[in-house]
Protein backbone atom coordinates (compact mmCIF):
# COMPACT_ATOMS: atom_id res chain seq x y z
CA UNK A 1 0.00 0.00 0.00
CA UNK A 2 1.09 3.08 -0.81
CA UNK A 3 1.82 6.47 1.83
CA UNK A 4 -0.86 8.61 0.03
CA UNK A 5 -2.99 5.19 0.87
CA UNK A 6 -2.23 4.78 3.53
CA UNK A 7 -2.73 8.17 5.14
CA UNK A 8 -6.67 8.80 3.08
CA UNK A 9 -7.08 5.14 5.60
CA UNK A 10 -5.79 7.02 8.40
CA UNK A 11 -7.76 9.88 7.85
CA UNK A 12 -11.14 8.26 7.34
CA UNK A 13 -10.69 6.12 10.40
CA UNK A 14 -9.88 9.44 12.45
CA UNK A 15 -13.44 10.62 11.17
CA UNK A 16 -15.27 7.67 12.64
CA UNK A 17 -13.86 8.60 15.69
CA UNK A 18 -15.00 10.26 18.73
CA UNK A 19 -12.01 12.09 20.67
CA UNK A 20 -12.70 11.55 23.86
CA UNK A 21 -12.05 14.74 26.67
CA UNK A 22 -11.45 14.37 29.69
CA UNK A 23 -12.91 17.86 31.72
CA UNK A 24 -11.91 17.71 35.50
CA UNK A 25 -13.09 20.70 37.09
CA UNK A 26 -14.82 21.07 40.84
CA UNK A 27 -17.27 24.05 39.61
CA UNK A 28 -20.19 22.68 38.31
CA UNK A 29 -21.33 25.95 36.19
CA UNK A 30 -17.68 25.64 34.53
CA UNK A 31 -17.91 22.08 33.57
CA UNK A 32 -21.14 22.60 31.91
CA UNK A 33 -19.88 25.46 29.98
CA UNK A 34 -16.95 23.61 28.87
CA UNK A 35 -18.95 20.13 28.36
CA UNK A 36 -21.04 22.30 25.52
CA UNK A 37 -18.75 23.80 24.00
CA UNK A 38 -17.00 20.78 23.49
CA UNK A 39 -19.65 18.29 22.67
CA UNK A 40 -20.97 21.06 19.62
CA UNK A 41 -17.66 20.42 18.17
CA UNK A 42 -18.71 16.77 18.41
CA UNK A 43 -16.27 15.66 21.10
CA UNK A 44 -17.88 13.07 23.56
CA UNK A 45 -16.91 14.61 27.22
CA UNK A 46 -16.09 12.65 30.14
CA UNK A 47 -16.14 14.67 33.26
CA UNK A 48 -14.39 14.67 36.99
CA UNK A 49 -15.17 16.81 39.78
CA UNK A 50 -11.70 16.68 41.87
CA UNK A 51 -8.51 16.05 40.70
CA UNK A 52 -8.39 12.81 42.28
CA UNK A 53 -11.50 11.19 40.36
CA UNK A 54 -9.37 13.16 37.59
CA UNK A 55 -6.74 10.87 37.78
CA UNK A 56 -8.31 8.03 37.76
CA UNK A 57 -10.64 8.70 35.33
CA UNK A 58 -7.52 9.54 33.21
CA UNK A 59 -6.09 6.30 33.44
CA UNK A 60 -9.31 4.17 33.53
CA UNK A 61 -10.73 6.00 30.05
CA UNK A 62 -7.87 6.37 28.39
CA UNK A 63 -8.56 10.01 26.77
CA UNK A 64 -7.22 12.12 23.71
CA UNK A 65 -6.60 14.63 25.93
CA UNK A 66 -7.65 16.27 29.31
CA UNK A 67 -8.77 20.04 30.23
CA UNK A 68 -7.76 20.62 34.26
CA UNK A 69 -8.94 23.19 36.62
CA UNK A 70 -6.22 23.90 39.03
CA UNK A 71 -8.08 24.67 42.53
CA UNK A 72 -9.90 21.73 43.33
CA UNK A 73 -10.50 19.45 46.11
CA UNK A 74 -8.90 16.48 47.27
CA UNK A 75 -6.10 17.05 44.65
CA UNK A 76 -5.24 19.88 42.57
CA UNK A 77 -4.57 20.49 39.16
CA UNK A 78 -0.89 20.18 39.13
CA UNK A 79 -0.85 17.40 41.77
CA UNK A 80 -3.12 15.71 39.18
CA UNK A 81 -1.15 16.28 36.14
CA UNK A 82 1.80 15.54 37.55
CA UNK A 83 0.68 12.03 38.84
CA UNK A 84 -0.82 11.81 35.12
CA UNK A 85 2.03 13.11 33.13
CA UNK A 86 4.53 10.93 35.44
CA UNK A 87 3.02 7.47 34.28
CA UNK A 88 4.15 5.44 31.17
CA UNK A 89 0.51 4.68 30.81
CA UNK A 90 -0.59 8.14 30.43
CA UNK A 91 2.20 10.24 29.94
CA UNK A 92 1.24 10.74 26.43
CA UNK A 93 -2.25 12.45 26.71
CA UNK A 94 -1.93 15.69 26.14
CA UNK A 95 -3.01 18.06 29.41
CA UNK A 96 -3.98 21.65 29.15
CA UNK A 97 -4.52 23.37 32.47
CA UNK A 98 -7.30 25.97 32.95
CA UNK A 99 -7.38 28.35 35.75
CA UNK A 100 -8.53 32.07 36.99
CA UNK A 101 -4.45 32.29 38.37
CA UNK A 102 -3.52 34.37 35.72
CA UNK A 103 -0.14 35.09 37.34
CA UNK A 104 3.09 34.25 35.16
CA UNK A 105 4.66 31.86 38.15
CA UNK A 106 1.21 29.88 38.24
CA UNK A 107 1.63 29.22 34.72
CA UNK A 108 5.52 28.24 34.81
CA UNK A 109 4.51 26.01 38.10
CA UNK A 110 2.17 23.99 35.76
CA UNK A 111 4.39 23.57 32.76
CA UNK A 112 6.74 22.81 34.94
CA UNK A 113 4.39 19.52 35.98
CA UNK A 114 3.91 18.65 32.71
CA UNK A 115 0.91 20.62 31.41
CA UNK A 116 0.95 21.02 28.25
CA UNK A 117 -0.59 24.33 27.51
CA UNK A 118 -1.80 26.53 30.27
CA UNK A 119 -5.17 29.13 29.56
CA UNK A 120 -6.82 31.30 31.75
CA UNK A 121 -10.72 31.30 32.65
CA UNK A 122 -12.91 32.90 31.58
CA UNK A 123 -12.69 30.43 28.82
CA UNK A 124 -12.95 31.93 25.11
CA UNK A 125 -14.69 29.43 22.54
CA UNK A 126 -12.69 29.91 19.48
CA UNK A 127 -9.33 29.86 21.66
CA UNK A 128 -10.57 26.64 23.42
CA UNK A 129 -11.89 24.71 20.24
CA UNK A 130 -8.27 25.91 18.33
CA UNK A 131 -6.24 24.28 21.29
CA UNK A 132 -8.18 21.37 21.43
CA UNK A 133 -8.72 20.43 18.04
CA UNK A 134 -4.57 21.22 17.45
CA UNK A 135 -3.65 18.79 20.55
CA UNK A 136 -6.35 16.32 19.24
CA UNK A 137 -4.18 16.34 15.89
CA UNK A 138 -1.26 15.84 17.26
CA UNK A 139 -2.36 13.37 19.41
CA UNK A 140 -3.66 11.03 16.47
CA UNK A 141 -0.91 11.46 14.27
CA UNK A 142 1.50 10.20 17.49
CA UNK A 143 -0.92 7.27 17.93
CA UNK A 144 -0.86 6.64 14.14
CA UNK A 145 3.03 6.50 14.51
CA UNK A 146 3.10 4.54 17.29
CA UNK A 147 1.09 2.01 15.48
CA UNK A 148 2.88 2.08 12.43
CA UNK A 149 6.09 1.87 14.54
CA UNK A 150 4.47 -1.73 16.01
CA UNK A 151 3.85 -3.00 12.60
CA UNK A 152 7.18 -2.26 11.57
CA UNK A 153 8.94 -4.66 14.70
CA UNK A 154 6.25 -7.34 14.27
CA UNK A 155 6.87 -7.46 10.28
CA UNK A 156 10.55 -7.12 11.43
CA UNK A 157 9.95 -10.03 13.91
CA UNK A 158 8.56 -12.04 10.92
CA UNK A 159 11.36 -11.96 8.51
CA UNK A 160 13.85 -12.73 11.70
CA UNK A 161 11.85 -15.79 11.90
CA UNK A 162 11.97 -16.89 8.23
CA UNK A 163 15.73 -16.20 7.83
CA UNK A 164 16.25 -18.77 11.22
CA UNK A 165 14.18 -21.20 9.62
CA UNK A 166 16.25 -21.41 6.81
Amino acid sequence: MEKTDEWRNFTRQVDNLTQKILIVDDSPGELQLIRKILSQAGYMIITAADGEEGIEKAFSEQPDLILLDILMPKKTGFQACRAIKSSPETRHIPVILLSSKTQPADKFWGMKQGADLYLTKPVVPVELLKAVAGFIARHLLMRYEREERRQLRKNAMKMNSRFILL
